[in-house]
C-alpha cells in the first residue's frame, strides 16, 4: 500500500508540476503582452507629447507676433497722445495770448473813449 500511496503522491506532484509549468507559460505570455501594451502606450504618449509640444511652439510664435503688433500699436498711440498733448498745450497758449490781446484792445478802447 505504501507503494500505491507513493505512486499517487508522485502522480499528484507530477500534475502539480505540469500545472505550474502551464501557469508559468501563461504568466510569461501575460507579462510579455503587458510589456508590449505598455510600450505601445508609451510610444503613443510620446507622440502625443511631441504633437502638443509643436502646437505650443506654434501658439507661442503666434502670440509673440500678436504681442509685437500690440506693442507697436501702443507705441503709436503713445506718440499720438504726445502730439495731441503738444497741440492742446499750443492751443491753450494761443488762447491765453489771444485773451490777453482782447483785454489790451478792450482797455485801449476804454481809454480812447
Amino acid at each position: 500500500m505504501e507503494e500505491e500511496e507513493t505512486n499517487k503522491l508522485f502522480d499528484l506532484l507530477e500534475k502539480v508540476y505540469i500545472e505550474l509549468q502551464d501557469t508559468k507559460k501563461e504568466l510569461r505570455q501575460e507579462i510579455q503582452d503587458t510589456k508590449n501594451e505598455l510600450h505601445k502606450e508609451i510610444q503613443d504618449t510620446k507622440n502625443e507629447l511631441r504633437r502638443l509640444s509643436n502646437h505650443v511652439v506654434k501658439l507661442e510664435n503666434e502670440m509673440h507676433d500678436k504681442i509685437t503688433i500690440i506693442n507697436d500699436e501702443i507705441l503709436t498711440i503713445k506718440h499720438d497722445i504726445s502730439e495731441i498733448k503738444t497741440n492742446v498745450r499750443e492751443l491753450k497758449e494761443k488762447q491765453e495770448s489771444q485773451e490777453l490781446e482782447i483785454r489790451v484792445i478792450k482797455n485801449d478802447k476804454k481809454k480812447a473813449r
